[in-house]
């Protein structure tokens, strides 16, 4: 056991158990955000694209629905945040969304959108920095 910021105990775990541990308390999160927002992922498109000087790149687009909600401002930002709560690549990007009105005419559909760059680039740190538990 490590000691957290306020001097309680808390569990260390090999990196497998707490790669699943933090990703099921992200997975609990994102059917909050559902949940709470009655919103439904509806879909993705996924799209590969080169920027003019070379670097290519995958365009992702994501559609959830919001049914219920006739707010399209609210839609819009419930979406922004369902994406960055749905996947990492659109937690460190800058993203893109649009709306439209659902076929029914109530509720809306909101699309988000973002970059992901498929090639590692190797990084180094100018300082020495001291990571522990």
């Amino acid at each position: 056991m490590a000691k957290n910021g306020n001097g309680q105990p808390a569990p260390v775990m090999g990196g497998d158990d707490g790669y699943l541990y933090v990703r099921g308390i992200e997975d609990k999160l994102l059917n909050a955000y559902l949940e709470t927002y009655s919103a439904r992922i509806e879909g993705y498109k996924v799209e590969p694209g080169t920027t003019p000087n070379g670097n290519e790149y995958i365009n992702v687009t994501f559609k959830v629905s919001f049914p219920t909600c006739d707010n399209e401002a609210n839609c819009s930002m419930w979406a922004y945040f369902i994406a960055k709560a749905a996947h990492a690549s659109a937690a460190s990007s800058k993203l893109r969304t649009w709306s439209q009105r659902l076929p029914d005419g109530i509720g809306w559909a909101v699309f988000v959108s973002w970059s992901i760059w498929p090639n590692v680039r190797y990084m180094e740190s100018k300082r020495q920095g001291k990571a522990g538990f």
